[in-house]
């Protein structure tokens, strides 16, 4: 009987939000997700592992971002 192993498995996204407030000030805010955890196959196949992709607990990651243009 072969010997199950558990492969790490990693998944991240994130999204941007860019917003010009007055010309050359700039504004950002960015938001990241990861989610880690161990597969027991080691491939992915959506018919079998699409419950999977949320079991895992997301580490959520917020930022934000200013600029001010200071001149004349």
């Amino acid at each position: 009987m072969p010997i199950p192993t558990l492969c790490p498995v990693a998944r991240s996204k994130g999204g941007v939000l860019r917003w010009e407030y007055r010309p050359g000030s700039t504004a950002y805010f960015v938001w990241t997700q990861e989610r880690d955890g161990f597969d027991q196959f080691g491939d992915f196949s959506f018919s079998r592992d699409r419950s999977a992709l949320f079991r895992d607990r997301p580490t959520n990651i917020f930022q934000i971002k200013g600029t001010c243009w200071i001149g004349r």
